[in-house]
Order: structure tokens, then sequence, then C-alpha cells
């Protein structure tokens, strides 16, 4: 008889405090204040394109991506002419008052290559400059959407 009442008052009992547990991590997490955590990022995008006169279709093409974490940065930097072997790379640098400072890697005509790159982000565009002239990487291209 009594194993008969005590079961049912050992279920009561395991309900009540589970429910009261759950209740409290409910109330213990809404109160802690939120965190933004390092790994957010902002990606930002530009994009410049020269159509040939004659030949619309064919086209110029510079491309910039810029994905900001913190005051980490990483992207990648592309020149693609429609007639010549392309240019691509990535960097990798920091960003302080929105000017990155950064190590450009890239691929042209076969050959790798390095330069350090600075990238200016203004509202309606990037400036970038850099490397020796012949390199061709200072330009200004425009922020399009991602």
């Amino acid at each position: 008889m009594r194993y008969s009442l005590l079961c049912p008052l050992l279920i009561l009992i395991a309900v009540v405090g589970c429910t009261a547990t759950d209740q409290q991590a409910e109330t213990t997490s809404s109160t802690e204040p939120q965190v933004i955590t390092e790994g957010v990022s902002d990606k930002q995008c530009f994009r410049n394109e020269y159509p040939f006169e004659d030949n619309p279709e064919q086209k110029d093409v510079e491309s910039l991506t810029v994905d900001i974490q913190g005051e980490r940065v990483t992207g990648e930097y592309d020149w693609t002419p429609a007639l010549k072997g392309a240019r691509t790379g990535s960097f990798n640098g920091s960003i302080s008052d929105d000017v990155i400072t950064a190590d450009y890697e890239y691929m042209q005509e076969g050959q790798s290559g390095e330069a350090e790159i600075t990238i200016r982000l203004e509202p309606e565009q990037a400036v970038v400059e850099g490397g020796v002239p012949e390199l061709g990487l200072n330009t200004t291209i425009v922020r399009v959407d991602c």
C-alpha cells in the first residue's frame, strides 16, 4: 500500500522540479546582456565595368569585395579585361578609420605577386592605392550591392 502512494508522489516531485528548472533557465537567459560576437562580418562590394564602344557586350571589369570582422579585413580584388590575361587576388589586413592596410597576393599571366595596398572606404566608392605604377592597382571603384 505504501508503494502505491509513493510512486505518484515521486512523479509529482519530478514534474514540479523539472518545471521550476525550465522556468529559471528561461528567466536567466532573458536577463543576460546580449553579446555581439566577433564572427559578425560586414561585407561590402565594389565594381567598375568598361564596355567596348564597338561591342558593348565585351567589357573590362574591376571588382573588389571587402569582408570586415572587427579590425581584421579579408577580401578579393580582381581586374578582368575582356581581351587580356586577368589579375585575380586576395588580401588580408586591418582597418582603422575606414582605411584598410593589407597585403595583396595575386596571379597575373601565370605569375604570382604581392603588393602592399591601402583601400579607403567612402560612402559611394573605394579608393585603392599601392604597388608599383606598372601594376595598375591604383583606382577608384564604385560601390554596388553584394
